[in-house]
């Protein structure tokens, strides 16, 4: 896996990795490798004497972005490297990493979409990212109080914002 182009995800390359190495602990045969710069992962696979690339194909878009990935790896692999596309289970098309986000936002189970050990790693970011936030607002809230010299009517509100604030999370 490389850490390409694309918009910051939920977790660091470093934790995909350790996602992944732990949902496949027990197949031998498997080796993660995360890259943190830009690299063809062509360039990856020779490197690590693979000559066959397997990629997975959601729809006619994937495909079309693949088979042209495909032919530029081959050429710059110098015909070493080929390419296996699979395509999804049709339950599976419409379903990307931005849509189990959104779907666990909404509340929605993300059971049927991601395994279980991503699953828990998604429910505890979410937990971490509220924790951290909580504890940023009760500094910023305890701040204002000292800062401010409040009277005991406002020092009373604003401990009841940082109950309520609690209560969310």
């Amino acid at each position: 896996m490389v850490n390409g182009s694309k918009q910051q995800g939920l977790f660091t390359l470093a934790e995909r990795k350790a996602l992944i190495q732990d949902i496949y602990k027990d197949n031998s045969n498997v080796e993660v490798i995360a890259i943190e710069h830009k690299v063809a992962a062509v360039d990856i696979a020779i490197q690590n004497g693979c000559y066959t690339m397997v990629r997975g194909l959601r729809d006619l878009t994937d495909f079309a972005a693949e088979k042209q990935l495909a032919e530029i790896n081959l050429i710059i692999a110098e015909q070493k490297v080929n390419t296996i596309a699979l395509f999804a289970n049709p339950k599976n098309t419409t379903i990307s990493s931005t849509r189990v986000k959104e779907l666990f936002s909404l509340g929605k189970s993300i059971d049927s979409f991601v395994h279980p050990t991503v699953k828990f790693a998604i429910q505890n970011k979410g937990k971490i990212k509220n924790e951290a936030h909580m504890q940023k607002e009760v500094r910023n809230l305890k701040n204002k109080l000292i800062a401010g010299g409040s009277s005991n009517e406002k020092a009373q509100k604003d401990a009841d914002n940082i109950v309520k604030l609690a209560a969310q999370y």
